[in-house]
C-alpha cells in the first residue's frame, strides 16, 4: 500500500488539533484533570468531531456547494437547537443534574439555609435550588450553542480551504500539461526548420565536391543526436547546447565565402548550468539566413556570458535579405519567443533591434 506523506501529515495535524481542543481548557482555565469530568469531555468532544466532519464532508458538499443555502441553514439550526436541548439533559459531573449537595456545599447557601428551619420555608428552599439549576442549565445550553456555531464555522471554512487548494492544484496540473504540450509542439516545429537549413548547407557542399563533406555529415549526425536525445528534455547542460551551436557555425563557415566573419565566444563557468535546449540557435540561424548576400560577405558575431545567476546572449549580423517583415523574423524566433514565455516567465528579457543594415538580438535569462 502506497501511503502519501502529505496525507499522513494531514491526519496527524487533525489529531493534534482535537487533542489540543480537549486539553487546552484544562491548562488555560485551570480545570482539574478529574477522571469523571475528563471522561465526560471526551465523549462530548467525540460528538463535536462527528459534527465537524459531518458538516465538512456531507452538509457543505451536498448543500452549500450546490447552492441549497436554505436547506443548509435549516439543518445547521436544527442540530444546534437539538444540541442545546440535549446539553441540559447531560450536565458535566462537576454540576450534577437534580442534585443538591453541590449547591449545598457553598458557604453562603449553608448560612442562608441555617436560618430556614420552619416547614413553611421548605418550598422556598426547593424553588431556590430549582431556579439556580435552571439558570446553570441555560448558561450551559447557551455555551453549547455558541460552541456548535463555532464548530460549524470552522468546519465550513476548512472545507472551502480544502476545495480551493484542490482547485488550485488541478489548475496548476492543467497549466503544466498545457505548457508541456505546447513545448512539444514548438520543438516539432523547430526540428524541420533546422533540417531544412542544414540539409541545404550539406547540399551546397556536395555541389562543390568539397573534401570536408564527410566531416560536415558527422557534425550533422552529432547535432541530430543532440536533438533526438538531449533536446527532448526540458533542460540540458549548457555545455551541450554550446557544442551544438559550435557545430552549426562550423557548418555555416563551410558554405559562406572566406571573407565572411562568423564569431562565437563563451565566457564564464559553464559547469552545473542548465538551460532550455534550442533557445539560442534560432537567433543564430536567423542571422545566417538573412545576413548572406550574393554580392557581400556575412558578418555574424555572437557571445554567451554566464554569471552566477544569469546568462547573457547576444548576436549581431549584417542584414541584406530584407523581404517580408514576418519572413525576416524567422519561424524559429517566433517559436523560441513562445518557449521563453512558457519556461522563463518573468525571468527573461528579449530585445530585438533592427536598423537598415544590422540586426541585433539580446537575450538575458535568469536561470537560478
Amino acid at each position: 500500500m502506497n501511503v502519501n506523506f502529505k496525507n499522513v501529515l494531514f491526519v496527524i495535524a487533525h489529531i493534534l488539533f482535537w487533542i489540543l481542543f480537549i486539553t487546552v481548557p484544562h491548562i488555560v482555565i485551570g480545570i482539574p484533570f478529574q477522571f469523571q469530568f475528563f471522561k465526560f469531555k471526551l465523549y462530548e468532544t467525540l460528538v463535536l468531531i462527528i459534527l465537524f466532519y459531518l458538516n465538512a464532508y456531507v452538509l457543505v458538499p451536498k448543500f452549500l456547494f450546490v447552492k441549497k443555502y436554505i436547506l443548509y441553514i435549516v439543518c445547521v439550526t436544527v442540530i444546534i437547537l437539538s444540541g442545546m436541548h440535549i446539553s441540559k439533559l447531560f450536565m458535566p459531573p462537576k454540576i450534577p443534574r437534580n442534585s443538591m449537595p453541590f449547591e449545598m456545599e457553598k458557604p453562603e447557601i449553608q448560612h442562608n439555609l441555617q436560618l430556614i428551619e420552619s416547614a413553611e420555608y421548605k418550598d422556598m428552599k426547593h424553588n431556590y435550588l430549582h431556579n439556580k439549576f435552571k439558570r446553570i442549565e441555560q448558561k450551559r445550553a447557551n455555551f453549547i450553542g455558541l460552541l456548535l456555531l463555532v464548530i460549524f464555522a470552522l468546519s465550513t471554512g476548512y472545507t472551502y480551504a480544502i476545495q480551493m487548494y484542490a482547485y488550485e492544484t488541478q489548475m496548476k496540473q492543467l497549466q503544466h500539461a498545457h505548457i508541456e504540450s505546447q513545448l512539444q509542439l514548438l520543438k516539432s516545429q523547430i526540428n524541420p526548420h533546422f533540417l531544412f537549413n542544414t540539409l541545404n548547407s550539406i547540399y551546397s557542399l556536395s555541389l562543390k565536391k568539397s573534401d570536408v563533406t564527410p566531416k560536415a555529415i558527422l557534425q550533422v549526425s552529432e547535432m541530430l543526436r543532440y536533438m533526438t536525445y538531449d533536446a527532448q528534455n526540458q533542460f540540458v547542460p549548457i555545455e551541450r547546447e554550446i557544442a551544438y551551436i559550435q557545430n552549426y557555425i562550423a557548418l555555416q563557415k563551410l558554405r559562406v565565402s572566406s571573407e565572411s566573419i562568423l564569431e562565437f565566444s563563451v565566457t564564464g563557468v559553464t559547469s552545473n548550468v542548465q538551460i532550455a535546449p534550442m533557445i539560442f540557435l534560432p537567433f543564430i540561424e536567423n542571422a545566417c539566413k538573412h545576413g548572406i548576400s550574393k554580392d557581400s560577405t556575412l558578418t555574424m558575431c555572437s557571445t554567451i556570458t554566464i554569471t552566477e545567476t544569469k546568462i547573457y546572449f547576444t548576436v549581431t549580423n549584417t542584414l541584406y535579405n530584407i523581404g517580408n517583415e514576418n519572413e525576416n523574423k524567422g519561424i524559429g524566433i517566433t517559436n523560441v519567443s513562445q518557449r521563453l514565455q512558457a519556461l522563463y516567465p518573468g525571468k527573461h528579457i528579449l530585445d530585438i533591434a533592427k536598423s537598415n543594415d544590422e540586426f541585433t538580438v539580446s537575450l538575458q535569462i535568469q536561470y537560478v
